[in-house]
């Protein structure tokens, strides 16, 4: 605030008074301590960590906002503040931020996997906070992988999946979907059979609903098993790609997905993991005769990733 904000004095003060700051967290005015906040975290000043700790308390929403992005700025070198910042998750309005906060603080904010995990079992009232909970998973991904993780975030993948009816919140849900399979992914080879136990129960469902958007979830895990050099899935693939019959789904209507669809999405599914789907390459190398055009297009790009030529 231009005129009576003391603080505006420091803002672009290059000996800025240290002290003067952290003491106008304290001010009776919001707007002060809200910039004094806001200048502790440009400077990443972790001298003043335990006075924004302390400023997570505040009655305003502006100064806790503020006070935790500080935090977030400063980094690990803020970690004393893991426990205000676990403290703050419980709070709805700055949980988002908290979380962020925390995964900046990488490996130092260890302490705290264990509230954000309780925080993704938790009902947001009967809503579905995305951002917190895709927030929550990033942290965790910066905090550091742990395998300890796996069962919540297969079962975070099968909830997100199976409980939306609405189309929106389904499109919404995809982040949630792929932030978790990419921590899986993070864990790495402890985390491939969980990898393989979401594409079985998953993967006829990714086909029905929302089409290429949810292929393009599928083709995210293929790449992770990719990654993981994890050829334990390529049958799964190869399966598809030797479908004798359209595949039905029974809901509230019947939903087929013809043959050479199935095929295709096979391919481009052992395409995004390279060089690792090495087993697959006999039948596609057979699919390269396939009566259709679109499939022997399809196997003709894949072959190409995996082993550098379509062998045509």
């Amino acid at each position: 605030m231009i005129g009576n904000n003391p603080i505006q004095s420091e803002v672009n003060n290059p000996s800025v008074d240290i002290d003067k700051l952290v003491r106008a967290l304290q001010d009776p005015r919001w707007e002060v301590r809200r910039d004094a906040a806001q200048k502790l975290g440009e400077l990443r000043c972790a001298k003043a960590t335990s006075n924004l700790a302390a400023a997570i308390e505040d009655s305003m929403l502006e100064i806790r906002e503020a006070a935790i992005q500080a935090l977030g700025k400063i980094g690990a070198e803020a970690s004393r503040a893991v426990p205000a910042l676990v403290k703050a998750l419980r709070d709805r309005k700055v949980s988002y931020e908290a979380a962020m906060a925390l995964g900046a603080m990488g490996s130092a904010a260890k302490e705290a996997i264990p509230a954000l995990v309780r925080k993704l079992e938790i009902p947001l009232s009967g809503s579905y906070d995305f951002p917190t909970i895709n927030a929550i998973i990033t942290a965790l991904r910066l905090i550091g992988p742990d395998a300890r993780l796996i069962p919540k975030l297969v079962s975070l993948v099968h909830m997100h999946s199976h409980d939306f009816d609405d189309i929106y919140l389904k499109r919404d849900s995809v982040g949630v979907w792929t932030s978790a399979i990419a921590l899986l992914g993070d864990i790495g080879h402890p985390a491939v059979p969980a990898l393989i136990e979401i594409l079985r129960e998953h993967l006829p469902r990714l086909w029905r609903s929302w089409g290429d958007e949810d292929k393009g979830i599928a083709m995210h895990v293929a790449n992770v098993l990719g990654r993981l050099k994890a050829d334990k899935a390529v049958p799964i693939f190869v399966d598809m790609l030797r479908a004798k019959h359209h595949f039905a789904f029974f809901d509230f209507d019947t939903w087929y997905m013809p043959l050479d669809d199935v095929r295709i999405t096979a391919a481009n599914l052992l395409g995004a993991m390279g060089p690792s789907a090495r087993k697959a390459v006999p039948v596609l190398t057979r699919m390269l005769e396939d009566d259709s055009p679109e499939v022997r297009k399809a196997a003709a790009t894949t072959l190409e990733r995996i082993i550098g030529t379509s062998r045509i």
